[in-house]
């Protein structure tokens, strides 16, 4: 059982729409356990597309349901799947400066 404290406002509220995009953005503060749980529980919600940003690694882990998750640097193009139809930019782009 988890502690109130550790679930979100939002799984209280009787009307609760998941958002078809989400970005994490790894940051010092945030442990990779912490980010799969994150990744979990936005696939178990309904989130389609995932993007877990790494600055450090300068990598985009992409995830989709029911897919394994795909791994981006440089060259690679991170695109909106079906969620931003279109919408395309080489991984190495978010990390420029």
């Amino acid at each position: 059982m988890k502690n109130e404290a550790e679930i979100p406002d939002w799984q209280y509220n009787s009307y609760f729409l998941a958002p078809n995009l989400v970005a994490e953005i790894i940051s010092e503060n945030h442990s990779y356990a912490e980010i799969a749980q994150k990744v979990e529980m936005y696939l178990q919600d309904g989130v389609k597309l995932i993007w877990v940003i790494d600055p450090k690694m300068q990598q985009v882990v992409v995830h989709v349901p029911g897919q394994p998750p795909q791994f981006l640097k440089g060259e690679d193009q991170l695109s909106g799947e079906s969620v931003i139809s279109g919408f395309a930019i080489p991984v190495k782009a978010l990390f420029e400066e």
